[in-house]
C-alpha cells in the first residue's frame, strides 16, 4: 500500500473513521488555543453576513471542525447562542475548551438532537463537500426542520479537488436542492448561496 500527493494511503476510501483517526489524529492539547478565522476570511466574512445573522441569535454550525467558523462569527456578532457538531470527539472537545460559553455534540447529521425550529441560522462553511449523498440529504433535511419558519441557512461548498472531497457541488446546484426543499433562495455570491425558510 503506498501514498498518495497529499500522504493519504493508497487505495483512500473517506469515511467517518478515517476522519477520526486519521485526519484528526494530530491534534493535541497544545494546541487547544483560539483558531483564528481562517485562511479564507474575506470570502467566510461575505457568506456570514449575507446570512442576516444578529447580536443573539441561534447559530447552528454543522461540522466545526477546530472552530475557525466559530472564531470568525463570534468576533462580528455579540450574544450569539451557537450550537455545532462534528464526527471528531476531538475536535469537539477542542471546541469545548476553547468556545465553553457554546455547546457542542460529537455526532453525525442524523443522531445530532435538535428541538424543531430551534435555529435562526445554519452556517455550513466548507462542509457539504465532506458528505456523501446520504448525508448531503440528511443536512438539507436537518435545515428544514432545526430552523424557524424566516431562518436562513448559508452554504459555502468547498470545491477544490482532494480525496476527502467526496461531494463536490456548485452554489448554483445547492440553490436549486434548497429551493426544492421549499426554501426561497435569498442571496448568492460566487461560491455562497442562502436559502431562507418560508
Amino acid at each position: 500500500m503506498g501514498q498518495d500527493e497529499f500522504g493519504y494511503d493508497t487505495p483512500f476510501k473517506y469515511s467517518a473513521e478515517w476522519y477520526v483517526n486519521t485526519y484528526r489524529r494530530p491534534l493535541t492539547e497544545d494546541k487547544f488555543v483560539d483558531p483564528g478565522p481562517g485562511i479564507y476570511e474575506a470570502r467566510d466574512r461575505e457568506c456570514i453576513e449575507a446570512i442576516g445573522i444578529k447580536d443573539g441569535d441561534r447559530v447552528l454550525i454543522p461540522g466545526c471542525d477546530l472552530g475557525n467558523n466559530i472564531s470568525l462569527v463570534r468576533s462580528m456578532y455579540d450574544g450569539l447562542q451557537i450550537s455545532g457538531f462534528d464526527w471528531s470527539d476531538k475536535s469537539i472537545a477542542f471546541c469545548r475548551r476553547v468556545f465553553p460559553e457554546y455547546d457542542f455534540a460529537a455526532t453525525s447529521i442524523d443522531k445530532f438532537e435538535y428541538t424543531p425550529g430551534q435555529f435562526d441560522r445554519v452556517l455550513a462553511l466548507d462542509f457539504t463537500e465532506h458528505l456523501s449523498l446520504s448525508d448531503y440529504l440528511a443536512f438539507l433535511t436537518l435545515c428544514l426542520n432545526a430552523l424557524r419558519s424566516g431562518g436562513t441557512v448559508g452554504v459555502l461548498p468547498g470545491l477544490t479537488r482532494r480525496p476527502e472531497h467526496i461531494n463536490l457541488i456548485y452554489p448554483t446546484s445547492i440553490a436549486y436542492h434548497l429551493s426544492q426543499f421549499g426554501f426561497k433562495i435569498v442571496g448568492m455570491g460566487q461560491q455562497w448561496v442562502v436559502g431562507e425558510k418560508s
